[in-house]
């Protein structure tokens, strides 16, 4: 008997993610938990997403630097953004 668990992707790009099924990697896959929206739970992986590769693509922000963020109070991309700055140090 199979188990089947919602769950979001967290990747930057996946060719044929608008297929019916997958096959992945489980460390690129998150479960969403029970009562979740699927449409929230997307938002939330498509925004912190974008938080991490911002910090870590374009800014390379690495352990010692010092970032500025907007709004990092929480709007939007805010306060994912300043969570991915802390957790590269």
């Amino acid at each position: 008997m199979r188990t089947y668990r919602r769950v979001i992707i967290l990747r930057a790009s996946v060719r044929g993610s608008h297929a019916e099924y997958l096959c992945l990697p489980a460390e690129d896959l998150v479960p969403v938990p029970k009562g979740v929206d699927p449409v929230e739970a997307a938002c939330l992986a498509f925004i912190h997403l974008t938080a991490y590769q911002m910090m870590h693509r374009p800014a390379r922000v690495k352990e010692g630097d010092r970032a500025l963020i907007h709004s990092a109070g929480g709007h939007r991309l805010g306060l994912p953004s300043s969570n991915s700055a802390a957790c590269a140090g």
